[in-house]
């Protein structure tokens, strides 16, 4: 995933020994790795030896609407395996993992870096538009005149970024389109 292998494949098929280059790694091992990928769909390997990007490998490319690269990031990276690897002691005490770590608040935690955070935003905002778009293609809003209607309210912000945004003006879907509402004066509601 941190390689970049499917966005180094996103212009078409390519050697091993081309992504052995382009990504800095021992060839050896870069050669195993790649037919195993494509034995299970997330490349293809073609009969001259390229591999190309599947419809799965598409899904691991950065920035690519419906991307779910940073969550497979996040759930294969590290600092899951790790937790999952000790997570009997969650079953044993009752506790959860990050207690096993000397830590209160697992967000706290003093080994994690920036690149940590960024890819674990990066997850929930892509499952977070993921489920969205799920809720989208089975709900039926029709019966509701107004989906969302959201305004800022006068109250203090946990987040600097949060204080400084501007105020909220929402959507509505009305007569099945959606475009931009009024800000209300009332508090949210479905109707």
């Amino acid at each position: 995933m941190k390689l970049g292998v499917a966005d180094l494949l996103n212009d078409g098929p390519r050697h091993a020994d081309e992504l052995v280059r382009a990504t800095q790694t021992h060839a050896p091992s870069l050669r195993r790795v790649l037919p195993r990928l494509s034995s299970v769909g997330v490349f293809e390997e073609r009969e001259n030896g390229a591999f190309g990007l599947t419809s799965m490998g598409e899904c691991l490319r950065a920035g690519v609407p419906g991307s779910a690269r940073a969550m497979v990031m996040l759930f294969t990276g590290d600092r899951v395996q790790d937790a999952c690897a000790i997570s009997n002691t969650a079953c044993e005490t009752g506790n959860p993992v990050y207690r096993k770590r000397g830590l209160d608040d697992p967000f706290k935690d003093p080994a994690r870096t920036p690149e940590d955070d960024a890819n674990f935003d990066a997850a929930m905002a892509d499952y977070t538009a993921l489920i969205s778009m799920a809720v989208a293609a089975v709900y039926d809003f029709a019966p509701l005149r107004t989906l969302v209607g959201c305004r800022r309210r006068k109250r203090r912000a946990p987040h600097r970024s949060v204080a400084s945004a501007p105020p909220s003006t929402g959507r509505s879907l009305r007569s099945g389109a959606i475009r931009r509402a009024r800000p209300e004066k009332r508090s949210p509601s479905i109707d």
